[in-house]
């Protein structure tokens, strides 16, 4: 936490990382939108000298991403990346169609989705690398560590950090033998863990491939196919706050929460349970589960009903999702944010 503050405070450390090790992991940054954020994305690369290195794919409806890149690229020298431009294009689906491609070019043995709002701890992340290179069964298809979430003062790009709440800690269900087990313990953070490519790759491909567009099922999928490593140490800095939502926003809620899409992610998620054998009464039970899981209700009506109430206290929606932390404590709650908050898009804002 100090070593980010001082980060934060443009203050550039030097650090020593296992080079030789850092060549086996690609950091994707997926970019639509946000190009502050971008900015502020690298800058901190340069200044935790990231030893990995980063591709960036951008589907931006227009070229400021790109543009703020160029005009700055003499203040993140030490930053090892590639720039790929992907033709605009909003949606997951289209973000899982970039991911799958990109991850086709990439040829090193470990990769990791950061998206640019977040901040890594590199020294973690290479510890997860080395635990997967002594994994030498494979049993273990990813490794990922705790997460710290965090906003800024009044929601600024590089503005303050605001509050910085209580480690999202992760415990062992990922490391169970039995994948119903570790389905039933999942979180959507383990699609951002650092990943044997292989497994990504062979992920996203099969969202594309069968046309989903929410992201149950690659929040999902990586678990069935092994166990994922959960270290003690925080590897992520996830700010909060990064997108604003307004009340006017309340059709694309309705667009989310239509009958169709309730039934996209029982697609998804039957998907899941189908790729590990389960059949019948058992299927059913963990499909039910997930889908609580992940919507925090299986009625359309209450749950739109949740979210607009939600909308309308005030434009900052994952302010008022965190305060009413305190009021709902029942296990739902806390994947609302997470599923809700990937589905508004235009020209300023990303995923």
């Amino acid at each position: 936490p100090n070593r980010q503050t001082l980060i934060l405070q443009n203050f550039s450390i030097i650090m020593a990382y296992d080079l030789e090790l850092a060549k086996k992991l690609t950091i994707i940054t997926p970019l639509y939108g946000r190009h502050e954020m971008t900015l502020r994305h690298l800058l901190y690369l340069e200044a935790v000298r990231c030893p990995f290195k980063v591709y960036i794919t951008d589907g931006s409806f227009d070229d400021k991403n790109f543009e703020i890149i160029e005009a700055n690229k003499h203040r993140f020298p030490h930053v090892d990346y590639e720039y790929h431009r992907y033709p605009a294009g909003a949606g997951l689906l289209e973000l899982f169609k970039r991911m799958a491609d990109t991850l086709a070019k990439i040829t090193t043995p470990y990769v990791i989705r950061y998206d640019n709002d977040d901040f890594l701890d590199m020294d973690v992340v290479l510890q997860c690398v080395a635990f997967l290179e002594q994994d030498s069964k494979h049993e273990y298809i990813a490794c990922m560590g705790q997460i710290h979430p965090f906003t800024t003062h009044k929601n600024q790009c590089f503005g303050k950090i605001n509050v910085l709440y209580k480690p999202r800690y992760f415990w062992s269900d990922y490391e169970l033998d039995s994948a119903e087990k570790r389905l039933r313990g999942c979180d959507d953070e383990n699609e951002a863990s650092v990943m044997r490519r292989q497994v990504s790759q062979t992920a996203y491909a099969e969202a594309v491939k069968q046309g989903y567009w929410l992201d149950c099922f690659l929040g999902l999928y990586p678990s069935t196919l092994g166990k994922t490593k959960i270290l003690p140490s925080v590897y992520k800095y996830k700010q909060m706050n990064c997108t604003i939502w307004h009340a006017e926003d309340n059709n694309r809620i309705t667009q989310f929460l239509t009958t169709d899409e309730i039934a996209e992610t029982q697609r998804e998620i039957g998907a899941v349970i189908e790729s590990i054998g389960l059949t019948g009464e058992r299927a059913e039970t963990l499909k039910k589960q997930l889908i609580l899981d992940w919507f925090g209700m299986q009625d359309p009506k209450t749950l739109h009903q949740f979210v607009e109430f939600l909308f309308y206290l005030d434009t900052s929606y994952f302010r008022k999702v965190l305060k009413l932390y305190s009021w709902f404590t029942v296990s739902w709650l806390r994947r609302l944010p997470a599923t809700i908050r990937y589905l508004y898009f235009n020209n300023s804002k990303t995923l």
